[in-house]
């Protein structure tokens, strides 16, 4: 059986650890022979720990873990410790603060320029045109006040030079006061109950005629249909020719004279409990004839004859 000898020189001391401090005893039997590592070329034998990241047998919870041989930030000491090994963190830090900078800063700008306009009070309703631009039209139509309803009693606008304005007569004490009718054809209203009224009186120089209109209220329809009856058989006392209008319901009454003189129509009809009269006189039977006819057609939109 062959024994090894030990080295010349006997065996290399063991490493005395951190300075000042004496080396563990060997635990009783000695260190473990079997599962060690081999000793190094050289015949220098390494601790186990000297190339891994085992602690030594002394490394103990009241000292600091040591660090891998393989790195040497176990020389690093003072501020160099915490810097970086690829560059510093500086710049990367920088970076980020200015992010959230600018971010703070969108948003900031953002809940001004969104936030307060949502929160500006809602334009007045009770503008009037002109104040606004909702259509598009330089207006605010929206707003603006609708026009009252039109009064159902109004002659319609024929023109001429009004010697009598429409909306001066209320009622018929006001037609009795112009004194355009007959003492027959008042007694013919009044008896009949008129009540309110409307009146037009209107002069047209470029043919010399002139247009007397007359709307007046009555009790009912009836009523209305028994005056206008009534006017028209005076007509025919007065010697004026009646005629069939082209409009039913209409009852004309016409006064023809030579070139020259004057002539006249006159024409009653109804218009559900309204009495309407339309007197046109002028220098010739033509220029009455005209004149007529124009009001005619105008004055049927504003109140239309019953059928």
């Amino acid at each position: 059986m062959r024994v090894n000898q030990p080295p010349q020189g006997g065996y290399p001391q063991q490493p005395q650890g951190y300075p000042g401090q004496q080396p563990p005893p060997s635990p009783p039997g000695g260190f473990p022979q079997g599962g060690g590592y081999p000793p190094p070329p050289g015949g220098v034998t390494q601790p186990p720990w000297a190339g891994g990241d085992s602690q030594p047998p002394w490394a103990g919870s009241d000292l600091p873990p040591l660090p891998s041989n393989s790195s040497d930030n176990w020389i690093r000491q003072g501020p160099e410790a915490f810097e970086s090994d690829g560059g510093g963190k500086g710049p990367k830090i920088a970076g980020i603060i200015v992010a959230v900078v600018v971010v703070i800063g969108l948003a900031v700008g953002a809940f001004f320029l969104f936030g307060n306009s949502s929160n500006e009070p809602e334009a007045s309703g009770g503008t009037t045109q002109g104040d606004g631009d909702n259509s598009g039209g330089g207006g605010n139509d929206a707003t603006e006040e609708p026009e009252p309803p039109r009064d159902p009693m109004l002659p319609a606008d024929i023109g001429g030079a009004q010697e009598l304005d429409k909306a001066q007569i209320t009622d018929y004490a006001g037609i009795q006061g112009i004194r355009t009718l007959t003492e027959g054809e008042d007694e013919a209203f009044t008896t009949g109950g008129a009540t309110d009224a409307r009146a037009l009186v209107s002069n047209f120089e470029e043919d010399g005629t002139q247009v007397v209109m007359f709307v007046v209220q009555m009790p009912d329809e009836e009523a209305a249909a028994q005056t206008r009856d009534q006017l028209g058989t005076l007509q025919e006392n007065y010697g004026l020719e009646i005629r069939d209008g082209e409009t039913p319901g209409i009852n004309e009454a016409w006064n023809v004279a030579e070139d020259g003189d004057e002539s006249m129509v006159r024409a009653h009809y109804v218009s559900e409990d309204l009495l309407v009269r339309i007197q046109v006189r002028g220098v010739s039977e033509s220029t009455v004839v005209e004149r007529y006819e124009a009001v005619l057609e105008d004055q049927v939109v504003a109140q239309v004859p019953n059928e």
